[in-house]
C-alpha cells in the first residue's frame, strides 16, 4: 500500500500572510453511557471522567482547536450548569477561555441553565495556543448550581427508563485538532 505523507498541504493559491495552514492530527472521544455526577460544586469545577483526550502537538507554534459537544440535564429544572475546558501539562492546570472573574462568581468556559428533561445540548468550540510539544490534555469540567448532581447523556428524573424521545439514552463527544500556523 502505497503512503504520502507531508507536514502540511497548503491551498493552491498558497496562505494569507498571518493564516493557518491546516489540520495536523485530529483526535477524539465518544461517551455513549448515561452516568449521574454527584459531588459537584457550585463554587468549583470538578474533572467529569471520560472527558478528557490527550494530544501532543509537532510545534510549539501549532494551535489546539477544541470541540466539546455534551448532552446533560440538571437534577432540577431552571438550574444552572457551568463548564470548564482546562489544559493538563505535566500536572499544571490552565484554564482555556474563560469568561472573566465578577464578584464570587467562578469563571467558565461554557454553560447551560435548563430543565431536566430533556437532556440539552452544550457545545463549546475554542482555539488554544498552548506553546508546547509536550504532552497535553484537555479536560472537561463541570460545576453545579446548589451543588446537586447532573446527568450526562440523558435524564435523572425518577421516570428516565421511560421509553419516548425526551427520555433518550444520548452521546458527547471531545475532539481536538492541531491547527499549524
Amino acid at each position: 500500500m502505497s503512503q504520502i505523507k507531508v507536514d502540511s498541504i497548503v491551498p493552491r493559491n498558497g496562505i494569507a500572510s498571518g493564516e493557518g495552514g491546516g489540520i495536523i492530527q485530529v483526535v477524539t472521544t465518544n461517551i455513549s453511557a448515561r452516568t449521574t455526577v454527584s459531588g459537584l460544586s457550585n463554587t468549583a469545577f470538578t474533572d467529569i471522567s471520560g472527558f478528557s483526550k490527550a494530544i501532543t502537538l509537532t510545534s510549539n507554534t501549532s494551535k489546539a482547536l477544541i470541540m466539546i459537544m455534551l448532552n446533560v440535564s440538571h437534577q432540577s429544572d431552571g438550574f444552572a450548569i457551568p463548564a470548564r475546558v482546562i489544559r493538563r501539562i505535566g500536572g499544571t492546570d490552565t484554564n482555556v477561555n474563560v469568561g472573566d472573574t465578577t464578584g464570587n462568581r467562578i469563571s467558565g468556559s461554557f454553560g447551560y441553565s435548563q430543565s431536566s428533561i430533556p437532556a440539552n445540548s452544550m457545545v463549546f468550540i475554542g482555539v488554544d495556543s498552548p506553546a508546547s510539544t509536550s504532552e497535553i490534555t484537555y479536560v472537561l469540567q463541570l460545576g453545579s448550581q446548589s451543588a446537586q448532581s447532573v446527568c450526562i447523556n440523558g435524564t435523572q428524573t425518577s421516570n428516565a427508563d421511560n421509553a419516548g424521545t425526551n427520555q433518550a439514552v444520548l452521546s458527547s463527544s471531545m475532539t481536538i485538532m492541531e491547527v499549524c500556523t
